[in-house]
């Protein structure tokens, strides 16, 4: 398994994680129509300098088992709850490849991305399994996020 940045050819396989992501993990009750909506959403603010999907592929197979979504916060980008601030929007991992790392190496290749950008300040909100956040060294700030009302968990990645 590698992890690399979302290419344009990526799209139907990626379209399919997001809906699976959506309906599987988080049971939101979105028709597929909507769901897919939301991946051509996703994948075009991709490449825009501050938004980025990174993929986790099964070179063997072919196939995409995972994403990861992140950005810098920003104004221009519909989410801007700490301006400046890396933030991973969403990650997935399909069922049959968790507890392998690839959870960490897709969240790792996210912080090298920020770091590079010049950002050290990390941060996500969680709902659920944020016990692999812990983990990966993001630390529970105890606040909950005003936008969609998780937890919020942060990180210096120059730190680790």
């Amino acid at each position: 398994m590698i992890v690399r940045p979302y290419q344009d050819e990526d799209f139907a396989a990626f379209s399919r994680l997001v809906i699976r992501y959506f309906q599987e993990d988080l049971q939101i009750g979105w028709t597929e129509a909507q769901l897919q909506r939301l991946a051509v959403k996703m994948q075009g603010l991709n490449g825009t300098g501050r938004h980025w999907i990174l993929v986790l592929e099964n070179e063997e197979e072919g196939t995409l088992e995972g994403f990861l979504e992140y950005q810098i916060d920003g104004p221009d980008l519909g989410w801007n709850y700490r301006p400046g601030d890396g933030f991973i929007r969403e990650s997935y991992v399909v069922p049959e490849y968790r507890r392998q790392g690839f959870a960490r190496k897709m969240a790792k290749a996210a912080e090298q991305g920020f770091l590079q950008a010049g950002v050290s300040q990390v941060y996500l909100t969680c709902d659920n399994a944020c016990h692999i956040w812990e983990r990966l060294g993001y630390e529970d700030t105890g606040e909950l996020c005003s936008i969609n009302g998780g937890k919020v968990y942060t990180k210096d990645a120059a730190r680790y």
